[in-house]
């Protein structure tokens, strides 16, 4: 299972494949657990990431100003790719998570 600490909390997600990374984000109160389908079709070409964003899913807790919501979600994403050591990714979002790729 894994699972990174950053940003003062953990944040869950799932790895697989090899390949240009897309990350897909899911909708607000959904899980990475939404991606299962585009995981298994597109994990064969690319490294495919699903995190479970912050409060949502098996990360941790979303605590602090609900002002800053999406830009604490936002850094999380950002520093799990750097955790990860990926510079580039293409972005896929639902809903919610739509807002991640602007």
């Amino acid at each position: 299972m894994p699972l990174v600490h950053i940003n003062g909390t953990h944040i869950f997600y799932t790895d697989n494949g090899e390949g240009n990374p897309i990350v897909f984000i899911h909708g607000l109160g959904a899980s990475n657990q939404m991606f299962e389908p585009q995981v298994e079709t597109f994990s064969r070409q690319w490294r495919v990431i699903c995190p479970d964003v912050r409060g949502n899913g098996r990360s941790g807790r979303l605590t602090g100003p609900i002002g800053s919501v999406l830009d604490r979600q936002c850094d999380d994403v950002k520093l799990l790719l750097d955790e990860l050591e990926i510079e580039r990714a293409v972005l896929a979002g639902t809903s919610y998570g739509s807002r991640f790729s602007w």
